[in-house]
């Protein structure tokens, strides 16, 4: 990858101007692959007005259709203040570029002393500033010769003033509820294989004519897919397309005994169904979307969920009302606990449809999903 361009934030709400800094990012160097990095608790900022999953749902809906643009829940999915330094660390790893661009507002260049390891910062990476609240370019550049001697690193970006803002937003109590009111809310159900996900889903859809977005059929459908097939039949060997389709019961047995065959298999499968997924968010007209599947933690569909509702169910359970072969699955995939510990509502499930049904319907009623 030639270059990186990172443009972090609390993102509360997203607005134009946000967007004229991403299109001027974009047309200054349009190889460039550019991350927004949402923030989950700022260290200069005490309380968010959206939640986080709102900021990411605004996000996404706002750059949908943006080519060469990705949006990051890492910093969403971390707990404590997060810090510019150590995210641009864990993205050099992953990604590995040429350059990494640190992209801010001038309110962000006036208080960069505040940033933790600040000078580290910036004296190894480019920083692309975009012009706001009427600073000159002369007052930026000042600013800057008072931070490095690397003048090569400051770039300014050649845009229009920067007029709207996230804080007149949030003190206008009729922008505010109208954006809020325009987002769908995204319910996670999630657990083992065989826990009764697809019960808890069922109830919930009926109680609030909801959009479902199920990730085994995602999963189901991209096989399909000829450059889906290609790979795999590529990586695994073409016998495993039969009659132009792939042999799901073979590519599962498979990935079921090899747990490197199963990682080569996500990192194929896992960032096309979150694209995926955040473009059915994205398009989406309905009040609530409910995201179905065991792999919601694992795909990185985490920080969309508000509230992610795990179904419990012991092995005896599970083999029980779902049998051997949900047993065996349930046994490969993330351990119970792990499970339980992510999710905002645990739902223990014996197996009985009416009491589960009756532990949804108390849900909604008491504003749990709401």
């Amino acid at each position: 990858m030639q270059s990186l361009v990172v443009f972090g934030g609390s993102f509360d709400p997203v607005h134009s101007g946000h967007l004229a800094v991403i299109e001027s990012a974009m047309k200054r160097d349009p190889s460039a692959k550019v991350v927004l990095m949402p923030t989950g608790q700022s260290p200069l900022k005490n309380t968010m007005v959206f939640s986080r999953a709102q900021r990411l749902i605004a996000l996404i809906r706002a750059t949908h259709g943006l080519k060469g643009l990705t949006i990051s829940d890492y910093e969403l999915l971390r707990s404590g203040p997060n810090y510019t330094i150590d995210t641009f660390e864990y993205l050099r790893d992953r990604y590995q570029p040429r350059q990494m661009i640190l992209l801010i507002g001038t309110d962000q260049l006036m208080q960069i002393e505040k940033w933790k390891d600040y000078t580290r910062l910036i004296e190894n990476v480019s920083v692309w500033i975009a012009p706001r609240n009427g600073v000159s370019e002369a007052k930026i550049r000042a600013k800057w010769a008072t931070l490095s001697q690397q003048q090569e690193h400051c770039h300014i970006l050649e845009m229009n003033e920067i007029n709207e803002s996230a804080t007149t937003i949030r003190q206008d109590s009729k922008q505010r509820k109208a954006l809020k009111t325009s987002l769908p809310r995204v319910i996670g159900i999630t657990g083992r294989a065989g826990s009764g996900k697809s019960t808890a889903t069922e109830s919930l859809l009926g109680l609030l004519n909801a959009q479902l977005i199920d990730l085994d059929k995602l999963g189901h459908a991209l096989l399909d897919v000829q450059y889906i097939k290609q790979k795999i039949a590529d990586h695994y060997g073409a016998e495993l397309i039969q009659d132009g389709r792939v042999d799901r019961r073979a590519l599962g047995r498979i990935v079921f005994n090899d747990s490197a065959q199963r990682e080569w298999l996500d990192n194929l499968m896992h960032p096309i169904m979150k694209q995926d997924v955040y473009d059915s968010v994205a398009t989406s007209t309905a009040t609530y979307i409910v995201i179905d599947g065991a792999l919601i933690r694992k795909i990185g569909l985490r920080s969309l969920c508000d509230p992610l509702i795990c179904i419990d169910a012991t092995d005896e359970a599970i083999l029980e009302h779902a049998g051997e072969e949900k047993l065996a699955i349930a046994n490969v995939q993330a351990p119970r606990s792990e499970f339980a510990q992510d999710s905002d509502i645990l739902i223990p499930n014996s197996g009985n449809q009416s009491d589960l049904n009756v532990i949804l319907e108390n849900l909604v009623k008491k504003d749990m999903v709401y």
